[in-house]
């Protein structure tokens, strides 16, 4: 399936969504009509009932209880509509993704640790990054899930069930735009949640039988005392009423300070909720096959009833969110101390079912991120999952960089029986292209996600890379220690374990002399460890470290051409060391010189 292909896909979605949508608009509208006729004949009923025409009373229940229906079917066309909405804005996007146009999708930046070993130097967060072209995420567990997943290799063991799930996830278009538009759709989504996770890790707080009993004490003496006012013409009934009104409102005052304290300054939480529990639902509705889709759905489901408990909670916060309407805090607590009620069984669900949420969470999150992948794969039929070895072995066949959007040439490199890569080429001939496809194709295949590869068969390995450093004047850094200091980070780890090192023209802060000096004994240096490295220079005297080392070192390079005065590229990897230079050519071409 090529590009055109699933271009014509989305379109089409987009348009069967637009004739769902007037239909939508239409029952909309009528229900609109029917709940204002129902109004109407409410008013008529109690008109003729205040003319002591007792027998409209029950007309005017019918027509009261026939509004609220209507209103509630209203109200549930409004949230498809606003579902079908989101599924057109989200479909126009991959549209846009795939003509290479704007993406309005979280960039990740807030992700970006600039001493992670190889997150800047590979372009993982930021605007048109590694996460900006994958993440189709709505929730921000779901973006923390897809950023660990890009900043942390799964164990081996794990990868495989990985794939499978987003081979799985790919073709389920459907769903995976229903998630998308649920968690999408949600307003404040990282405030409710930093709130929610704040709240779970609150203390928890024991809750007392007098607490529970009290206040349906107060509530029910207070109905008997309305009734008994109404049954007789005693004015001390009507007055005991009233007192214990009060009572209920000086009792509800004590507790104002533990109620606005637990659920905080939270806004609309029961509907983020309620949002939560749909795509559980969701998922809990799937017939899925692979291993991994099955344990999510296992953790949501029945077993643990996840949805069913964080739908209760959104109730109990639903109830709490009026405590903020003065006028309606006095009247619901005056009369049946509701608040009071809602929160004794909101300390309740705390105390027993906490581990639903914070499970529920993370596995959302977790769906959100194989939905990320997956979709990745759909819009890039032509990608490959990579073959997971532990002989410590790498071979890449076609390999390309994805942030080049199909543009780039692609190449291929097998690390055997040598372990390291002395790589020479002209000035923009592919170098630093070539180092960052190993690596972000690396950081892919490690997620258990497709590559931008013809094949590969790799080994897991930590990524260390030297490729993009910056000073720090508030540091008092300059670019060559930090250098010095990165260099140091990669020996330390390297002399420990396996790992993959890509290093671009290092040692740039020095002399030429001690420039070439310095890399040649740094690559003795990591030549003595059990690692895979790329390290791309000008040096071209580094070369000859592969006629000393044969076994270990093998020399590739990236030529240029200049063709009738003009200088051109084939971008592809040949061994052997660079034979052109283009540095005057081009100074000269510009009259710079």
């Amino acid at each position: 399936m090529n590009l055109e292909v699933i271009q014509q896909e989305y379109q089409n979605k987009i348009l069967q969504l637009k004739l769902e949508l007037k239909k939508l608009q239409n029952q909309h509208v009528f229900l609109a009509i029917a709940r204002l006729i129902s109004v109407f004949l409410v008013l008529y009923f109690i008109y003729f009932l205040l003319n002591k025409a007792n027998k409209f009373w029950i007309g005017a229940l019918v027509s009261a209880f026939i509004f609220v229906l209507l209103k509630n079917l209203q109200q549930k066309v409004s949230q498809k509509k606003d579902l079908i909405v989101q599924k057109i804005s989200i479909n126009t996007n991959e549209i846009n993704a795939i003509q290479h146009h704007q993406n309005p999708m979280d960039n990740g930046e807030v992700f970006l640790d600039k001493a992670h070993p190889y997150a800047l130097d590979l372009d993982i967060f930021g605007e048109q990054s590694l996460f900006h072209l994958i993440n189709r995420c709505g929730t921000y567990i779901g973006q923390q899930k897809l950023a660990s997943s890009l900043t942390q290799a799964l164990p081996p063991s794990e990868i495989n069930l990985h794939q499978d799930a987003v081979k799985e996830l790919s073709p389920m278009l459907d769903f995976r735009q229903d998630v998308l538009a649920i968690t999408k759709g949600i307003e404040n989504e990282r405030k409710a949640y930093e709130f929610l996770k704040n709240w779970a890790n609150s203390p928890q707080q024991k809750v007392y039988q007098w607490q529970i009993y009290l206040p349906f004490v107060f509530s029910f003496s207070l109905v008997l005392l309305i009734i008994f006012s109404l049954v007789n013409d005693n004015v001390w009934w009507g007055r005991l009423a009233f007192l214990n009104f009060m009572i209920n409102l000086f009792y509800f005052v004590f507790w104002i300070k533990k109620i606005t304290a637990e659920i905080g300054k939270s806004d609309k939480i029961s509907n983020i909720l309620q949002s939560y529990a749909l795509v559980i639902d969701s998922v809990i509705s799937q017939d899925f096959k692979s291993n991994y889709l099955k344990q999510i759905q296992s953790n949501l489901g029945n077993q643990s009833g996840a949805a069913q408990k964080i739908k209760q909670l959104a109730k109990l916060f639903e109830g709490l969110e009026s405590i903020q309407n003065v006028v309606a805090a006095i009247l619901f607590n005056g009369s049946v101390l509701h608040h009071i009620r809602k929160y004794n069984l909101l300390i309740q669900w705390k105390n027993n079912n906490l581990s639903n949420l914070v499970e529920g969470l993370n596995w959302i999150g977790e769906l959100e991120k194989l939905n990320s992948f997956s979709n990745f794969y759909y819009n890039h039929p032509h990608y490959n999952f990579p073959t997971i070895n532990n002989q410590n072995q790498i071979l890449w066949e076609g390999l390309g960089h994805p942030l080049m959007r199909g543009k780039g040439v692609a190449n291929s490199i097998n690390f055997n029986p040598f372990s390291l890569v002395i790589l020479t080429g002209s000035n923009m001939s592919g170098k630093s292209t070539f180092l960052r496809a190993v690596g972000v194709n690396s950081v892919l295949a490690y997620a258990g996600a497709p590559v931008f590869a013809k094949s590969a068969n790799v080994c897991v390995l930590p990524i260390l890379a030297s490729m993009r450093l910056t000073d720090s004047i508030n540091e008092n850094t300059s670019y060559f220690f930090a250098e010095i200091k990165k260099l140091k980070s990669i020996v330390d780890v390297a002399q420990n374990q396996s790992a993959l090192i890509l290093l671009d023209e290092i040692l740039r802060g020095t002399n030429s002399v001690d420039k070439q000096q310095g890399t040649i004994a740094f690559i003795k240096k990591i030549k003595m460890f059990n690692a895979k490295v790329i390290i791309a220079t000008h040096d071209l005297e580094v070369c000859d470290l592969a006629k000393k080392y044969p076994v270990d070192i093998q020399n590739y390079c990236f030529e240029s051409q200049v063709i009738d005065n003009e200088l051109f590229f084939d971008y592809q990897l040949r061994p052997g060391i660079c034979a052109n230079k283009n540095a005057s050519f081009l100074l000269q071409k510009h009259g710079v010189i």
